[in-house]
């Protein structure tokens, strides 16, 4: 399944990593490492976000890829399941049918 990885970059004072020399080198290997299919890199409100594509066949993966990120950067990263206009189009029965379920009143 594909996710969107969501990490908010902490600032140097925060993790003194983000300032070595080789940082660019460190995190290009942590992409590599976690399998990432593409990484885009923004601001927001100030602060450089990075979002991560990657597909992960075994969902039982992600614990082990947070931690890589979280162990490195100190931050929580956050998973985004993504579909794409395909994916959505495959599960319009699952959709239509979750719509004809009967619902209890609370």
């Amino acid at each position: 399944m594909r996710f969107l990885v969501k990490v908010e970059m902490p600032t140097v004072q925060e993790n003194p990593v983000i300032a070595e020399k080789d940082f660019d080198k460190q995190m290009e290997a942590l992409l590599v490492k976690i399998g990432a299919e593409k990484a885009y890199y923004r601001a927001i409100a100030g602060k450089r976000v990075d979002y991560i594509i990657i597909n992960i066949g075994d969902i039982r993966r992600i614990p082990e890829i947070g931690d890589a990120i979280y162990q490195w950067l100190k931050v929580k990263p956050e998973f985004l399941p993504e579909m794409a206009p395909d994916e959505v189009a495959k599960s319009k029965p699952d959709i239509l049918g979750a719509t004809k379920l009967p619902h209890k009143k609370l």
